[in-house]
Protein backbone atom coordinates (compact mmCIF):
# COMPACT_ATOMS: atom_id res chain seq x y z
CA UNK A 1 0.00 0.00 0.00
CA UNK A 2 1.40 3.39 -1.01
CA UNK A 3 1.08 6.54 1.04
CA UNK A 4 -1.26 9.20 -0.31
CA UNK A 5 0.23 12.44 -1.58
CA UNK A 6 0.20 15.20 1.05
CA UNK A 7 -2.20 18.12 0.84
CA UNK A 8 -1.10 21.28 -0.93
CA UNK A 9 -3.13 24.30 -2.11
CA UNK A 10 -2.78 23.46 -5.82
CA UNK A 11 -4.84 20.24 -5.70
CA UNK A 12 -8.00 20.74 -7.76
CA UNK A 13 -11.22 18.80 -8.28
CA UNK A 14 -13.62 18.89 -11.20
CA UNK A 15 -16.91 20.04 -9.71
CA UNK A 16 -20.36 18.74 -10.60
CA UNK A 17 -22.00 21.44 -12.79
CA UNK A 18 -24.46 23.75 -11.06
CA UNK A 19 -24.74 25.57 -7.75
CA UNK A 20 -22.55 23.95 -5.03
CA UNK A 21 -24.38 22.36 -2.08
CA UNK A 22 -22.73 24.83 0.28
CA UNK A 23 -24.94 27.58 -1.12
CA UNK A 24 -28.12 25.49 -1.15
CA UNK A 25 -27.84 25.06 2.63
CA UNK A 26 -28.56 28.75 3.05
CA UNK A 27 -32.03 28.50 1.45
CA UNK A 28 -35.19 28.03 3.50
CA UNK A 29 -37.94 27.01 1.06
CA UNK A 30 -38.88 23.32 0.96
CA UNK A 31 -38.36 22.78 -2.77
CA UNK A 32 -35.03 24.59 -2.67
CA UNK A 33 -33.85 22.58 0.35
CA UNK A 34 -34.81 19.34 -1.44
CA UNK A 35 -32.76 20.41 -4.49
CA UNK A 36 -29.82 21.15 -2.17
CA UNK A 37 -30.05 17.62 -0.66
CA UNK A 38 -29.96 16.13 -4.19
CA UNK A 39 -26.95 18.32 -4.94
CA UNK A 40 -25.12 17.14 -1.83
CA UNK A 41 -25.70 13.50 -2.85
CA UNK A 42 -24.32 14.24 -6.34
CA UNK A 43 -21.19 15.81 -4.84
CA UNK A 44 -20.64 12.88 -2.48
CA UNK A 45 -21.06 10.44 -5.38
CA UNK A 46 -18.32 12.40 -7.19
CA UNK A 47 -16.06 12.01 -4.10
CA UNK A 48 -16.20 15.48 -2.59
CA UNK A 49 -18.32 17.98 -0.67
CA UNK A 50 -18.44 21.77 -0.73
CA UNK A 51 -20.08 21.89 2.71
CA UNK A 52 -17.25 23.44 4.72
CA UNK A 53 -19.13 24.08 7.96
CA UNK A 54 -18.29 22.53 11.31
CA UNK A 55 -20.54 19.53 10.70
CA UNK A 56 -18.43 18.40 7.73
CA UNK A 57 -14.96 19.94 7.34
CA UNK A 58 -14.27 20.21 11.07
CA UNK A 59 -14.58 16.50 11.75
CA UNK A 60 -11.37 14.74 12.73
CA UNK A 61 -11.67 12.45 9.70
CA UNK A 62 -13.58 13.06 6.47
CA UNK A 63 -14.49 10.34 3.98
CA UNK A 64 -14.57 12.62 0.90
CA UNK A 65 -12.46 15.59 -0.18
CA UNK A 66 -13.63 18.98 1.14
CA UNK A 67 -13.51 21.46 -1.74
CA UNK A 68 -13.70 25.26 -1.86
CA UNK A 69 -16.74 25.89 -4.09
CA UNK A 70 -15.29 29.13 -5.44
CA UNK A 71 -11.85 27.92 -6.58
CA UNK A 72 -12.46 24.17 -6.99
CA UNK A 73 -9.34 23.49 -4.91
CA UNK A 74 -9.20 20.89 -2.16
CA UNK A 75 -9.26 22.20 1.43
CA UNK A 76 -8.92 18.73 2.97
CA UNK A 77 -8.19 15.39 1.42
CA UNK A 78 -10.37 12.42 2.29
CA UNK A 79 -8.73 10.50 5.13
CA UNK A 80 -6.05 13.15 5.61
CA UNK A 81 -4.44 12.97 9.06
CA UNK A 82 -4.79 16.35 10.73
CA UNK A 83 -1.89 18.10 12.47
CA UNK A 84 -2.05 19.29 16.07
CA UNK A 85 -2.93 22.83 14.87
CA UNK A 86 -6.23 21.47 13.57
CA UNK A 87 -7.23 20.13 16.97
CA UNK A 88 -6.07 23.28 18.79
CA UNK A 89 -8.27 25.63 16.69
CA UNK A 90 -10.26 23.99 13.91
CA UNK A 91 -11.86 27.24 12.67
CA UNK A 92 -8.48 29.00 12.37
CA UNK A 93 -6.98 25.97 10.62
CA UNK A 94 -9.77 25.89 8.03
CA UNK A 95 -9.60 29.69 7.51
CA UNK A 96 -5.87 29.35 6.84
CA UNK A 97 -6.45 26.54 4.34
CA UNK A 98 -9.17 28.57 2.61
CA UNK A 99 -6.88 31.60 2.34
CA UNK A 100 -4.08 29.42 0.95
CA UNK A 101 -6.22 27.77 -1.75
CA UNK A 102 -7.76 31.06 -2.83
CA UNK A 103 -4.30 32.70 -2.99
CA UNK A 104 -3.06 29.79 -5.13
CA UNK A 105 -6.11 30.10 -7.38
CA UNK A 106 -5.58 33.82 -7.94
CA UNK A 107 -1.86 33.41 -8.71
Amino acid sequence: MTAAAPWHPDIRRDLVPGVPSRFWGQAWRGAVVAAGLRRERAERAAGYTTRVGHEHADEALVDVDVVDPRSGRVLRLAGEPMPRAFFNDRAAFMRDRLARVRAAASA
